[in-house]
């Protein structure tokens, strides 16, 4: 079972240039592959009047590593699962 983990407490008003997201191979990942295959994410921008959005993808081993990303600030979306989840919750809880 896949999650993405994703929050924001208000609407999001800026406008980014790029957009980072975190995979790992795998089944599990089938719907990001196929996003980054037919570059979905970009021709959305592009319908909601955003031009030239450049999506990054990072390819990672596990959910130690994309959890590592995200609370670095070197990915801004992954894709983990239920363990790799719970893992984020404690590491970030109370912040």
């Amino acid at each position: 079972m896949q999650a993405v983990f994703f929050g924001w407490t208000s609407p999001v008003r800026a406008e980014v240039t790029e957009i980072r997201i975190a995979k790992a191979d795998g089944i599990s990942y089938l719907p990001f592959l196929m996003i980054e295959r037919f570059n979905l994410i970009e021709k959305e921008a592009e319908k909601v009047g955003l031009k030239n959005v450049k999506v990054s993808w990072s390819r990672f081993a596990s959910a130690a590593g994309m959890n590592d990303a995200l609370l670095s600030g070197n990915v801004d979306f992954a894709g983990i699962g239920t363990p790799g989840f719970l893992i984020m919750w404690d590491r970030t809880k109370g912040t």
